[in-house]
């Protein structure tokens, strides 16, 4: 994908994301960079030029947004190699069942029951993405009910926390939403942090959540 090709809408934009979206493709500079900015949360850093993250950004950049080009100059002089990137967030040869999730995602009719499947068996093997894939399926009832699984906001939570013991704050936004007093009570929030160090200890047991 380049830069000015149309970026793959992910299932879970928000209302807001939609909403900026809307203005972006309009050519709205300050929409293009606000909307990458909300996205940066769930950009694949192991794909980080192919997320829609990447597309907005660059496009306000190319637009004149100068804080965009400041972003993109600092990710150009302190990004890592893609295969230092794959071996920080895609560990345990995770990679390749991410590239077979993105072949599966073509396909029509689209196989959602396949692509669980796969994202589960990547994070548990400590996929960044597939966690924070699952973290918004089950934080989300119109991405569960897409996924065929029930909504579950213990398990999002639990695995916004497990993403963020195993690869600090760079998922801090999923902690902001799925973890907070109107998702998770504050009991189910004190089991999300037992599961999460649990899971540091005993990562298979991450299919105990689905």
């Amino acid at each position: 994908m380049t830069a000015s090709s149309p970026a793959h809408t992910q299932l879970n934009y928000t209302v807001e994301q939609k909403n900026l979206l809307a203005q972006a493709e309009k050519g709205d500079v300050d929409a293009q960079y606000f909307l990458a900015q909300s996205l940066f949360e769930t950009a694949d850093p192991n794909r980080i030029k192919e997320s829609d993250f990447y597309h907005w950004m660059k496009k306000a950049a190319d637009n004149g947004h100068e804080v965009a080009q400041n972003i993109l100059a600092d990710m150009a002089a302190d990004g890592m190699s893609s295969q230092e990137t794959a071996d920080e967030f895609a560990p345990n040869g995770t990679q390749k069942i991410m590239d077979e999730i993105k072949l599966l995602e073509k396909q029509t009719p689209v196989d959602y029951l396949k692509i669980i499947g796969k994202l589960q068996q990547a994070a548990t093997l400590q996929n960044y993405m597939a966690l924070s894939d699952l973290t918004v399926i089950y934080g989300m009832e119109e991405n569960a009910t897409v996924y065929g699984v029930k909504t579950n906001p213990l398990t999002a939570c639990t695995l916004a926390l497990y993403n963020n013991h195993l690869y600090g704050d760079v998922n801090k936004g999923h902690l902001d939403v799925y973890c907070n007093g109107e998702q998770v009570t504050n009991a189910q929030f004190k089991q999300a942090e037992r599961l999460s160090k649990m899971l540091i200890k005993h990562p298979n047991r991450l299919s105990e959540l689905w």
